[in-house]
Protein backbone atom coordinates (compact mmCIF):
# COMPACT_ATOMS: atom_id res chain seq x y z
CA UNK A 1 0.00 0.00 0.00
CA UNK A 2 1.19 3.60 -0.69
CA UNK A 3 1.61 5.65 2.25
CA UNK A 4 -0.81 8.36 3.50
CA UNK A 5 0.76 11.86 2.55
CA UNK A 6 -0.10 13.89 5.50
CA UNK A 7 1.06 11.01 8.11
CA UNK A 8 4.34 9.30 6.27
CA UNK A 9 6.97 9.43 4.37
CA UNK A 10 7.35 8.84 0.84
CA UNK A 11 10.72 6.40 0.21
CA UNK A 12 11.71 7.85 -3.93
CA UNK A 13 14.47 6.27 -5.62
CA UNK A 14 16.24 8.73 -8.07
CA UNK A 15 18.27 7.53 -10.81
CA UNK A 16 20.08 10.47 -12.44
CA UNK A 17 23.01 9.98 -14.73
CA UNK A 18 23.77 14.19 -14.19
CA UNK A 19 24.92 14.74 -10.93
CA UNK A 20 24.00 18.28 -11.41
CA UNK A 21 20.30 17.46 -12.29
CA UNK A 22 19.86 14.94 -9.63
CA UNK A 23 21.22 17.81 -7.16
CA UNK A 24 18.64 20.14 -8.47
CA UNK A 25 16.11 17.77 -8.90
CA UNK A 26 16.32 16.67 -5.32
CA UNK A 27 16.21 20.10 -4.10
CA UNK A 28 13.14 20.74 -5.93
CA UNK A 29 11.84 17.25 -4.29
CA UNK A 30 12.27 19.35 -1.00
CA UNK A 31 10.90 22.46 -1.93
CA UNK A 32 7.86 20.47 -3.15
CA UNK A 33 7.01 18.63 -0.12
CA UNK A 34 8.80 17.47 2.92
CA UNK A 35 7.39 14.06 3.31
CA UNK A 36 9.93 12.89 0.21
CA UNK A 37 12.53 10.88 1.13
CA UNK A 38 14.88 10.69 -1.55
CA UNK A 39 18.11 8.20 -2.31
CA UNK A 40 19.85 9.00 -5.16
CA UNK A 41 21.74 6.71 -7.69
CA UNK A 42 24.07 8.17 -10.46
CA UNK A 43 24.51 4.50 -12.43
CA UNK A 44 21.78 2.63 -13.58
CA UNK A 45 23.51 -1.19 -13.11
CA UNK A 46 24.18 -0.25 -9.43
CA UNK A 47 20.52 0.99 -8.84
CA UNK A 48 18.90 -2.15 -10.50
CA UNK A 49 21.49 -4.16 -8.38
CA UNK A 50 20.27 -2.63 -4.96
CA UNK A 51 18.75 -5.10 -2.53
CA UNK A 52 15.24 -6.54 -2.75
CA UNK A 53 14.52 -5.15 0.97
CA UNK A 54 14.72 -1.48 0.03
CA UNK A 55 11.07 -0.71 -0.62
CA UNK A 56 10.15 2.47 -2.91
CA UNK A 57 6.79 4.02 -3.03
CA UNK A 58 8.23 5.55 -6.00
CA UNK A 59 11.04 5.68 -8.54
CA UNK A 60 12.23 8.47 -10.43
CA UNK A 61 14.63 7.43 -13.80
CA UNK A 62 16.37 9.46 -15.78
CA UNK A 63 15.56 8.34 -19.92
CA UNK A 64 18.88 9.44 -20.87
CA UNK A 65 21.93 7.10 -19.64
CA UNK A 66 25.01 5.89 -21.65
CA UNK A 67 24.40 3.30 -23.93
CA UNK A 68 20.36 3.57 -23.47
CA UNK A 69 17.84 4.32 -26.29
CA UNK A 70 14.30 5.32 -26.41
CA UNK A 71 12.91 3.50 -22.76
CA UNK A 72 15.64 1.54 -22.57
CA UNK A 73 16.00 2.63 -19.18
CA UNK A 74 12.68 2.50 -17.97
CA UNK A 75 12.01 -1.22 -19.47
CA UNK A 76 15.06 -2.38 -17.20
CA UNK A 77 14.00 -0.76 -14.43
CA UNK A 78 9.82 -1.81 -14.68
CA UNK A 79 11.80 -5.19 -15.18
CA UNK A 80 13.75 -5.16 -12.01
CA UNK A 81 10.81 -3.43 -9.95
CA UNK A 82 7.44 -4.69 -11.67
CA UNK A 83 5.00 -3.68 -9.00
CA UNK A 84 6.76 -0.25 -8.16
CA UNK A 85 5.11 3.27 -9.73
CA UNK A 86 7.73 4.32 -12.19
CA UNK A 87 8.33 8.06 -13.97
CA UNK A 88 10.33 8.58 -16.50
CA UNK A 89 12.11 12.02 -16.35
CA UNK A 90 12.72 13.12 -19.87
CA UNK A 91 15.39 16.34 -21.38
CA UNK A 92 12.97 17.70 -23.53
CA UNK A 93 8.82 17.17 -24.24
CA UNK A 94 8.39 14.47 -27.13
CA UNK A 95 4.52 13.61 -27.21
CA UNK A 96 4.84 10.23 -29.20
CA UNK A 97 7.38 8.71 -26.70
CA UNK A 98 5.24 10.26 -23.34
CA UNK A 99 2.33 8.27 -24.82
CA UNK A 100 4.81 5.45 -25.54
CA UNK A 101 6.10 5.38 -22.15
CA UNK A 102 2.45 5.91 -20.64
CA UNK A 103 1.44 2.43 -22.56
CA UNK A 104 4.40 0.48 -21.41
CA UNK A 105 3.10 1.05 -17.64
CA UNK A 106 5.00 4.20 -16.87
CA UNK A 107 2.92 6.30 -14.17
CA UNK A 108 4.30 9.45 -15.98
CA UNK A 109 6.71 11.36 -18.30
CA UNK A 110 8.21 14.55 -16.93
CA UNK A 111 10.14 17.13 -18.75
CA UNK A 112 12.98 17.90 -16.20
CA UNK A 113 13.58 21.52 -17.17
CA UNK A 114 10.01 22.32 -17.23
CA UNK A 115 9.16 21.43 -13.74
CA UNK A 116 8.13 23.69 -11.13
CA UNK A 117 8.27 22.67 -7.13
CA UNK A 118 4.45 23.08 -7.18
CA UNK A 119 3.61 20.99 -10.56
CA UNK A 120 6.66 17.89 -9.68
CA UNK A 121 4.43 17.90 -6.09
CA UNK A 122 1.19 17.59 -8.18
CA UNK A 123 2.37 14.71 -10.52
CA UNK A 124 3.90 13.13 -8.18
CA UNK A 125 1.06 12.74 -6.37
CA UNK A 126 -1.24 12.16 -9.24
CA UNK A 127 1.33 9.38 -10.04
CA UNK A 128 1.15 7.68 -6.74
CA UNK A 129 -3.04 7.72 -6.90
CA UNK A 130 -2.93 6.05 -10.58
CA UNK A 131 -0.65 3.69 -9.35
CA UNK A 132 -2.84 2.93 -6.32
CA UNK A 133 -5.60 2.23 -8.46
CA UNK A 134 -4.53 0.45 -10.69
CA UNK A 135 -3.10 -1.48 -8.11
CA UNK A 136 -6.28 -2.32 -6.28
CA UNK A 137 -7.75 -2.86 -10.36
CA UNK A 138 -5.32 -5.68 -10.74
CA UNK A 139 -6.07 -6.96 -7.03
CA UNK A 140 -10.09 -6.77 -8.23
CA UNK A 141 -9.89 -8.73 -11.53
CA UNK A 142 -7.65 -11.64 -9.82
CA UNK A 143 -10.31 -11.75 -7.20
CA UNK A 144 -13.36 -11.49 -9.89
CA UNK A 145 -10.78 -14.74 -12.02
CA UNK A 146 -10.28 -16.95 -8.81
CA UNK A 147 -13.79 -16.32 -7.84
CA UNK A 148 -15.27 -17.29 -11.82
CA UNK A 149 -12.69 -20.54 -11.68
CA UNK A 150 -13.83 -22.02 -7.87
CA UNK A 151 -17.50 -20.86 -9.23
CA UNK A 152 -17.14 -23.07 -12.91
CA UNK A 153 -15.54 -25.76 -10.34
CA UNK A 154 -18.46 -25.77 -7.85
CA UNK A 155 -20.74 -25.92 -11.70
CA UNK A 156 -18.88 -29.16 -13.10
CA UNK A 157 -18.63 -30.81 -9.15
CA UNK A 158 -22.03 -32.67 -10.29
CA UNK A 159 -20.64 -34.28 -13.18
CA UNK A 160 -17.33 -34.83 -11.67
CA UNK A 161 -18.70 -36.84 -9.35
CA UNK A 162 -20.74 -38.66 -11.57
CA UNK A 163 -17.62 -39.55 -13.57
CA UNK A 164 -16.25 -41.37 -10.26
CA UNK A 165 -19.21 -42.62 -9.14
CA UNK A 166 -19.14 -44.97 -12.24
CA UNK A 167 -15.24 -46.47 -11.91
CA UNK A 168 -16.08 -46.27 -7.79
CA UNK A 169 -19.11 -48.94 -8.36
CA UNK A 170 -17.55 -51.20 -10.58
CA UNK A 171 -14.30 -51.28 -8.21
CA UNK A 172 -17.02 -51.74 -4.90
CA UNK A 173 -18.49 -54.63 -6.88
CA UNK A 174 -15.50 -56.30 -8.09
CA UNK A 175 -13.91 -55.58 -4.30
CA UNK A 176 -17.35 -57.84 -3.18
CA UNK A 177 -16.52 -60.47 -6.11
CA UNK A 178 -13.24 -60.93 -4.42
CA UNK A 179 -14.07 -61.14 -0.74
CA UNK A 180 -17.00 -64.09 -2.05
CA UNK A 181 -14.06 -65.66 -3.89
CA UNK A 182 -11.41 -65.55 -1.49
CA UNK A 183 -14.14 -67.11 0.89
CA UNK A 184 -14.45 -69.77 -1.54
CA UNK A 185 -11.29 -70.70 -2.06
CA UNK A 186 -10.42 -70.43 1.91
CA UNK A 187 -12.86 -73.61 2.21
CA UNK A 188 -10.71 -75.79 -0.17
CA UNK A 189 -7.80 -74.53 1.64
CA UNK A 190 -9.06 -75.25 4.74
CA UNK A 191 -9.91 -78.73 3.76
CA UNK A 192 -6.35 -79.32 2.86
CA UNK A 193 -5.12 -78.42 5.63
CA UNK A 194 -6.95 -80.24 7.84
CA UNK A 195 -6.11 -83.61 6.41
CA UNK A 196 -2.72 -82.47 6.52
CA UNK A 197 -2.48 -81.65 10.11
CA UNK A 198 -4.34 -85.33 10.14
CA UNK A 199 -1.59 -87.18 8.37
CA UNK A 200 -4.69 -88.12 6.21
CA UNK A 201 -4.72 -87.84 2.36
CA UNK A 202 -7.76 -86.50 0.18
CA UNK A 203 -9.63 -88.66 -2.29
CA UNK A 204 -9.89 -87.45 -5.43
CA UNK A 205 -13.20 -87.64 -5.59
CA UNK A 206 -13.83 -85.08 -2.58
CA UNK A 207 -11.06 -82.86 -3.68
CA UNK A 208 -12.86 -82.51 -7.03
CA UNK A 209 -16.46 -82.18 -5.17
CA UNK A 210 -14.84 -79.07 -3.04
CA UNK A 211 -13.38 -77.43 -6.20
CA UNK A 212 -16.91 -77.80 -8.09
CA UNK A 213 -18.54 -76.15 -5.28
CA UNK A 214 -16.02 -73.27 -5.31
CA UNK A 215 -16.26 -73.02 -9.35
CA UNK A 216 -12.24 -73.07 -9.61
CA UNK A 217 -12.38 -72.82 -13.11
CA UNK A 218 -14.39 -69.89 -13.29
CA UNK A 219 -13.24 -68.11 -10.07
CA UNK A 220 -9.46 -68.81 -12.31
CA UNK A 221 -11.05 -66.88 -14.90
CA UNK A 222 -12.72 -63.84 -13.18
CA UNK A 223 -10.26 -63.08 -10.25
CA UNK A 224 -7.57 -61.56 -13.15
CA UNK A 225 -10.52 -59.62 -14.59
CA UNK A 226 -11.97 -58.51 -11.71
CA UNK A 227 -8.19 -57.39 -10.58
CA UNK A 228 -7.66 -55.65 -13.55
CA UNK A 229 -11.02 -53.66 -13.51
CA UNK A 230 -10.67 -52.48 -10.25
CA UNK A 231 -7.11 -51.16 -10.92
CA UNK A 232 -8.57 -49.18 -14.18
CA UNK A 233 -11.07 -47.76 -12.06
CA UNK A 234 -8.58 -46.36 -9.41
CA UNK A 235 -6.09 -45.38 -12.10
CA UNK A 236 -9.43 -43.49 -13.99
CA UNK A 237 -10.49 -42.14 -10.21
CA UNK A 238 -6.80 -40.67 -10.07
CA UNK A 239 -6.83 -39.25 -12.79
CA UNK A 240 -10.40 -37.06 -12.31
CA UNK A 241 -8.60 -36.31 -8.86
CA UNK A 242 -5.42 -34.36 -9.84
CA UNK A 243 -7.46 -32.87 -13.12
CA UNK A 244 -9.77 -31.23 -10.96
CA UNK A 245 -6.99 -30.50 -8.68
CA UNK A 246 -4.67 -29.33 -11.83
CA UNK A 247 -7.64 -27.18 -13.05
CA UNK A 248 -8.72 -25.82 -9.75
CA UNK A 249 -5.51 -24.76 -8.04
CA UNK A 250 -5.03 -21.04 -7.24
CA UNK A 251 -2.93 -20.05 -9.85
CA UNK A 252 0.45 -18.12 -9.18
CA UNK A 253 1.72 -14.87 -10.47
CA UNK A 254 4.89 -16.35 -11.24
CA UNK A 255 5.07 -17.76 -14.44
CA UNK A 256 6.81 -20.92 -15.44
CA UNK A 257 7.07 -23.17 -18.21
CA UNK A 258 3.85 -25.74 -18.80
CA UNK A 259 2.73 -28.20 -21.06
CA UNK A 260 -0.20 -26.90 -23.15
CA UNK A 261 -1.21 -30.38 -24.39
CA UNK A 262 -1.56 -31.82 -20.44
CA UNK A 263 -3.10 -29.12 -19.03
CA UNK A 264 -5.83 -29.45 -22.07
CA UNK A 265 -6.12 -32.92 -21.52
CA UNK A 266 -6.85 -32.47 -18.01
CA UNK A 267 -9.76 -29.65 -18.67
CA UNK A 268 -11.29 -32.05 -21.37
CA UNK A 269 -11.51 -34.81 -18.42
CA UNK A 270 -12.82 -32.28 -15.70
CA UNK A 271 -15.46 -31.18 -17.95
CA UNK A 272 -16.24 -34.81 -19.75
CA UNK A 273 -20.19 -34.95 -17.85
CA UNK A 274 -20.54 -31.08 -19.91
CA UNK A 275 -20.15 -32.48 -23.44
CA UNK A 276 -20.50 -36.42 -23.69
CA UNK A 277 -24.30 -36.65 -23.89
CA UNK A 278 -24.24 -34.24 -27.09
CA UNK A 279 -20.83 -34.48 -28.48
CA UNK A 280 -17.99 -36.40 -29.17
CA UNK A 281 -15.04 -34.81 -28.55
CA UNK A 282 -11.66 -35.07 -30.66
CA UNK A 283 -8.33 -34.24 -30.07
CA UNK A 284 -5.56 -33.25 -32.37
CA UNK A 285 -1.80 -32.65 -30.33
CA UNK A 286 0.98 -31.00 -31.87
CA UNK A 287 3.77 -33.20 -30.27
CA UNK A 288 6.34 -31.20 -30.95
CA UNK A 289 4.72 -28.48 -29.09
CA UNK A 290 6.93 -26.66 -26.74
CA UNK A 291 6.41 -25.33 -23.18
CA UNK A 292 4.99 -22.37 -22.17
CA UNK A 293 6.24 -19.94 -20.21
CA UNK A 294 2.58 -19.06 -18.91
CA UNK A 295 0.32 -18.66 -15.84
CA UNK A 296 -1.25 -22.38 -16.16
CA UNK A 297 -4.02 -22.19 -13.41
CA UNK A 298 -5.18 -19.44 -15.69
CA UNK A 299 -4.93 -21.04 -18.89
CA UNK A 300 -6.78 -23.74 -17.69
CA UNK A 301 -9.54 -21.63 -16.67
CA UNK A 302 -9.29 -20.13 -19.70
CA UNK A 303 -9.62 -23.92 -21.90
CA UNK A 304 -12.56 -25.26 -19.63
CA UNK A 305 -14.62 -22.11 -20.60
CA UNK A 306 -14.13 -22.73 -23.89
CA UNK A 307 -14.87 -26.38 -23.56
CA UNK A 308 -18.00 -25.99 -21.43
CA UNK A 309 -19.57 -22.65 -24.00
CA UNK A 310 -18.63 -25.31 -27.06
CA UNK A 311 -20.95 -28.05 -25.26
CA UNK A 312 -23.83 -25.72 -24.32
CA UNK A 313 -23.44 -23.78 -28.15
CA UNK A 314 -23.96 -28.23 -28.92
CA UNK A 315 -26.35 -28.91 -26.58
CA UNK A 316 -28.60 -25.75 -27.52
CA UNK A 317 -29.08 -27.17 -31.19
CA UNK A 318 -29.22 -31.12 -30.73
CA UNK A 319 -31.77 -33.15 -29.08
CA UNK A 320 -30.19 -35.01 -26.58
CA UNK A 321 -33.16 -37.88 -26.69
CA UNK A 322 -32.92 -38.42 -30.07
CA UNK A 323 -28.85 -39.60 -29.96
CA UNK A 324 -27.99 -36.68 -32.20
CA UNK A 325 -24.35 -35.71 -31.37
CA UNK A 326 -22.36 -32.99 -32.67
CA UNK A 327 -18.66 -32.39 -32.22
CA UNK A 328 -15.95 -30.45 -30.43
CA UNK A 329 -12.88 -30.49 -31.51
CA UNK A 330 -9.11 -29.32 -29.31
CA UNK A 331 -6.13 -28.85 -31.31
CA UNK A 332 -2.42 -27.34 -30.91
CA UNK A 333 -0.13 -25.89 -32.98
CA UNK A 334 3.35 -24.75 -32.92
CA UNK A 335 2.97 -21.71 -35.62
CA UNK A 336 6.64 -20.96 -35.41
CA UNK A 337 9.39 -21.07 -32.81
CA UNK A 338 7.96 -18.67 -30.48
CA UNK A 339 4.43 -18.62 -31.19
CA UNK A 340 1.25 -21.83 -30.06
CA UNK A 341 -1.74 -21.33 -31.18
CA UNK A 342 -4.97 -23.70 -29.55
CA UNK A 343 -8.19 -23.71 -31.16
CA UNK A 344 -11.38 -25.24 -29.98
CA UNK A 345 -14.08 -25.48 -32.18
CA UNK A 346 -17.87 -27.05 -32.22
CA UNK A 347 -20.67 -27.74 -34.49
CA UNK A 348 -23.29 -25.69 -32.37
CA UNK A 349 -25.49 -22.58 -33.77
CA UNK A 350 -22.79 -20.19 -34.22
CA UNK A 351 -22.68 -16.41 -32.95
CA UNK A 352 -24.95 -13.88 -34.92
CA UNK A 353 -23.34 -11.22 -36.73
CA UNK A 354 -25.00 -8.47 -34.75
CA UNK A 355 -23.57 -9.58 -31.79
CA UNK A 356 -19.69 -10.55 -32.47
CA UNK A 357 -18.09 -7.50 -31.41
CA UNK A 358 -19.73 -7.88 -27.79
CA UNK A 359 -18.38 -11.15 -27.12
CA UNK A 360 -16.00 -10.36 -24.89
CA UNK A 361 -17.60 -7.93 -23.00
CA UNK A 362 -17.40 -8.13 -19.14
CA UNK A 363 -21.48 -9.79 -18.37
CA UNK A 364 -22.51 -9.60 -21.73
CA UNK A 365 -24.38 -13.09 -22.14
CA UNK A 366 -27.22 -14.52 -24.22
CA UNK A 367 -28.06 -17.71 -21.74
CA UNK A 368 -31.05 -17.20 -20.22
CA UNK A 369 -30.60 -15.59 -16.07
CA UNK A 370 -29.48 -17.65 -13.96
CA UNK A 371 -27.15 -19.68 -16.54
CA UNK A 372 -24.14 -17.11 -17.09
CA UNK A 373 -22.75 -14.74 -15.82
CA UNK A 374 -21.22 -13.15 -18.89
CA UNK A 375 -17.68 -12.91 -16.98
CA UNK A 376 -15.81 -16.19 -19.02
CA UNK A 377 -14.94 -14.53 -22.15
CA UNK A 378 -14.45 -11.67 -20.62
CA UNK A 379 -11.69 -12.98 -18.08
CA UNK A 380 -10.51 -15.36 -20.74
CA UNK A 381 -9.82 -12.22 -22.77
CA UNK A 382 -7.61 -10.24 -20.11
CA UNK A 383 -5.95 -13.93 -18.97
CA UNK A 384 -4.65 -14.10 -22.79
CA UNK A 385 -4.14 -10.54 -23.51
CA UNK A 386 -2.93 -8.60 -21.19
CA UNK A 387 -1.52 -11.54 -18.41
CA UNK A 388 0.12 -13.65 -21.50
CA UNK A 389 0.24 -10.60 -24.12
CA UNK A 390 -1.04 -13.13 -26.15
CA UNK A 391 -4.59 -12.77 -28.54
CA UNK A 392 -7.94 -14.22 -28.17
CA UNK A 393 -10.72 -14.42 -31.11
CA UNK A 394 -13.16 -16.28 -33.08
CA UNK A 395 -14.39 -17.73 -36.57
CA UNK A 396 -18.03 -18.10 -36.39
CA UNK A 397 -20.49 -19.54 -39.13
CA UNK A 398 -24.10 -19.20 -37.97
CA UNK A 399 -26.21 -21.97 -37.95
CA UNK A 400 -22.64 -24.32 -38.64
CA UNK A 401 -20.40 -23.44 -35.23
CA UNK A 402 -17.84 -21.49 -33.94
CA UNK A 403 -13.93 -21.69 -33.52
CA UNK A 404 -12.09 -19.72 -30.89
CA UNK A 405 -8.37 -19.84 -31.16
CA UNK A 406 -5.97 -18.43 -28.63
CA UNK A 407 -2.16 -17.04 -29.37
CA UNK A 408 0.65 -17.37 -26.78
CA UNK A 409 3.95 -16.67 -26.89
CA UNK A 410 6.05 -19.28 -26.17
CA UNK A 411 8.18 -17.20 -23.52
CA UNK A 412 7.77 -13.28 -22.11
CA UNK A 413 11.26 -12.41 -24.08
CA UNK A 414 9.12 -12.64 -27.59
CA UNK A 415 7.04 -9.75 -26.38
CA UNK A 416 10.11 -7.65 -25.50
CA UNK A 417 11.49 -8.17 -28.76
CA UNK A 418 9.04 -7.65 -31.08
CA UNK A 419 8.84 -4.38 -29.47
CA UNK A 420 12.07 -3.99 -29.71
CA UNK A 421 11.38 -4.23 -33.32
CA UNK A 422 8.18 -2.27 -33.19
CA UNK A 423 6.25 -5.33 -34.38
CA UNK A 424 2.49 -6.16 -33.39
CA UNK A 425 1.38 -9.67 -32.77
CA UNK A 426 0.21 -10.68 -36.18
CA UNK A 427 0.98 -14.63 -36.29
Amino acid sequence: MTPDFADGTMRILLIESDPRDARTFAEKLRHACSCFEVTIEHDLDQALARPDDDAWDLILVDQVFPGCTGLETFDRALARWPEAAIVVLAPFADESMAQLAVSKGAQDYLVKKDMTDRGLDRALRYSMERHRAAAERRFLVHELEQSRRLEAMGQLAAGVAHEINTPTQYVSDNVRFLEEAVRDLAGVLTTLRKSADAGEAVSADELKARLDDADLDYLLDEIPRAVEQSLGGLTQIARIVRAMKECSHPSSEDKTPADLNACLESTVLVSTNEWKYVATLRTDYDDALPDVVCLPGELNQVFLNLIVNAAHAIADVVDENSGERGEITVTTRALDPDWVEVRISDTGGGIPASIENRVFEPFFTTKEVGQGTGQGLAIAHNVIVQRHGGKIGFESRPGKGTEFFVRLPVRPEVLEEAETRDEVCTV
